[in-house]
């Protein structure tokens, strides 16, 4: 196998350039590429290649496109999603994956022969001296089509591909669950749905925060896993996960509705159908199905976030006593009002974070700030991490950060989550001069 090893591992490497080549060159079949140099091995990214009987060429590499070769290969022949016509001599390997080999009269090849997820056809004339190791998969069906799933929407980086019938059945049976989730929980739902489309680039801030922090916790979730918790909290963000899509499907509808003029397709079943069918075309473009599919989950994550944040900030509301006008009076030992004495030299007092309610607001509590500094933390790690800020430099990103987004919108992204606001003593929002005392 050491041929096959060497194909293989000097080849796979390009896989990815090839998925990437493939959505930009031509449909394969549309032109057929023919070797014109001996010093240089014959590429064919998404197109056929061909080899004259007069030609001979080093080694040979085919990404999703077909092979006739007549003429001389000094290495490997390697092709991957295609098929292979040999009539020439091959000094090396055969190594096709997801693709049938024709071998036909006068054909040789010195080394080992690979097919995978493929049929080898050898007519009387043909000569393949080493090994054959022909894995066809027709005589199991489920892993047929796994593998049929991988060749036509994996390696095209796209989930749902158009020509694999079974997975039709996979958003078939999400539309029945998101379906369910709607019935059950419409008030839920429809909060979700409003806070995605109230609030979009808060909600995706929200989602990009969730997943890290999601991301995070499933080692723990996996260790804590034979305890019976783990599988609870697994159970648990699947549950959440599947709530967002349905959410994130419905708004998806409803905006595709409102674009269209018709209150009738903003309903919430004709909504959730609708999205659904233009996620599902969505998903069947190379590269930009798993595009959309990947960009859009932080949105419908974190339109659960942030309708959940303005729900507990509701209930706190509810449950909260209301607050005492404040006065700018003081009060003398014998009753009699006073003015208070304000000097106008002083700075003004630092304010603490409150969650708004309109006209009166309230103090924020150690768990809730704990909370949004956390959240903070974890969004400018990952921030920092990606436009490779050194460590020096991490307390200044982390000050102006606080700085910049007190003095635009009166709160970070962690405390516009949980629906906390800096607010002066006089309720009004801080100002830049107040931003840069606190930080």
């Amino acid at each position: 196998m050491s041929s096959i090893s060497r194909s293989l591992s000097s080849l796979l490497s390009l896989w990815a350039f090839a998925t990437l080549w493939i959505t930009i060159s031509p449909s394969p079949v549309a032109a057929a590429k023919v070797a014109t140099s001996g010093h240089e091995p014959l590429l064919g990214f998404s197109q056929d290649v061909v080899l004259e009987q007069d030609q001979q060429v080093p080694a040979v590499a085919v990404f999703y496109g077909n092979a006739r070769l007549e003429g001389v290969v000094d290495d490997a022949v390697f092709v991957l999603h295609g098929d292979l016509e040999l009539a020439g001599e091959v000094r090396g390997g055969v190594v096709v994956l997801f693709g049938n080999v024709h071998a036909k009269d006068g054909a040789r090849v010195r080394g080992q022969t690979l097919v995978l997820a493929g049929s080898l056809t050898e007519d009387p004339g043909a000569s393949l001296r080493g090994r054959k190791h022909i894995y066809s998969l027709d005589s199991f069906p489920i892993v047929k089509g796994g593998v049929d799933w991988v060749s036509n929407g994996l390696f095209y980086l796209r989930p749902l591909p158009h020509n694999v019938a079974w997975v039709w059945w996979v958003p078939a049976a999400f539309f029945g669950l998101y379906l369910f989730l709607s019935l059950m929980m419409p008030r839920p739902i429809q909060a979700s749905v409003e806070a995605i489309a109230g609030h979009p680039v808060i909600s995706y801030g929200a989602g990009l925060l969730a997943c890290v922090v999601l991301l995070f916790s499933m080692p723990l979730f996996l260790v804590l896993a034979p305890l019976g918790i783990g599988l609870l909290l697994i159970a648990a963000t699947l549950m959440i996960a599947a709530f967002s899509r349905a959410a994130m499907t419905q708004f998806l509808g409803a905006q595709l509705g409102r674009a269209l003029r018709s209150t009738t397709l903003e309903r919430p079943f004709l909504a959730l159908l609708l999205g659904s069918l233009l996620l599902c075309a969505l998903y069947t473009l190379p590269v930009l199905g798993l595009l959309v599919w990947v960009a859009s989950f932080p949105l419908a994550l974190g339109g659960v976030v942030v309708a959940a944040g303005s729900a507990l900030k509701a209930w706190r509301q509810s449950t909260s006593p209301p607050a005492e006008p404040a006065s700018s009076e003081s009060f003398t030992p014998g009753g009699s009002a006073a003015p208070a004495i304000i000097d106008p030299n002083s700075p003004p007092p630092l304010p603490n974070p409150t969650i708004s309610t309109g006209i009166q607001s309230r103090p924020v509590g150690f768990f809730i700030r704990t909370v949004a500094t956390t959240l903070d933390l974890i969004l400018i790690a990952v921030v920092g991490g990606v436009l490779g800020v050194s460590p020096q430099l991490w307390m200044l990103l982390w000050t102006l950060y606080h700085v910049v987004l007190w003095s635009w919108m009166g709160s970070t992204i962690g405390g516009r989550v949980l629906g906390c606001e800096l607010l002066e003593a006089d309720g009004s929002r801080i100002g830049f001069r107040t931003s840069v005392i606190r930080a």
